[in-house]
């Protein structure tokens, strides 16, 4: 089960995540209610649909980043269905606008490096997250970044996990 939650243009362009915060505390307010609630989260924005993609859309960009900020433990509820764009929505959000395309094969974010870094302490949260909830983090950082490749994966995975021990 996927759990939509839609952000309206107002509360995007005004960095409102409380509504938000909220929703997500009451997901993970015990350690089986986070479990159940791990990868089973979808961002959407249909008032920037006129943005090709969504998450290119300056709002949108900025309001991810602070999401992210705000929220440490965002990836571990965030679906890793590439349908859902998480990871890419994360990376085009943290890299120049230019580095997100789309043509006929779908979307493509050239990540700079500021964003890899960025991701990797990402996961190293959420990798700690699964740990406190008594998940498996390798296996949820794994699905998340699964979309950049086995080396990229691999790598990001060990970093994490890691992190998360230290």
């Amino acid at each position: 089960m996927i759990r939509n939650i839609v952000f309206t243009r107002d509360g995007t362009a005004a960095l409102d995540t409380q509504y938000v915060e909220r929703i997500f505390a009451e997901l993970v307010a015990s350690h089986e209610e986070a479990r159940e609630a791990q990868g089973t989260v979808a961002l959407t924005f249909p008032d920037y649909e006129d943005t090709e993609p969504v998450y290119a859309a300056p709002d949108v960009r900025d309001f991810l980043v602070a999401l992210h900020e705000r929220i440490p433990y965002l990836f571990y509820l965030l679906s890793d269905a590439e349908e859902v764009g998480s990871l890419m929505a994360f990376l085009s959000a943290h890299s120049p606008p230019e580095a997100t395309r789309i043509d006929d094969d779908g979307v493509e974010v050239a990540a700079a490096k500021e964003a890899i870094v960025e991701l990797f302490e990402a996961m190293s949260r959420t990798a700690a997250f699964a740990v406190h909830v008594g998940d498996d983090p390798e296996r949820v950082v794994a699905r998340m970044v699964a979309p950049l490749g086995e080396d990229m994966q691999s790598r990001i995975v060990e970093g994490a996990l890691e992190a998360a021990r230290a």
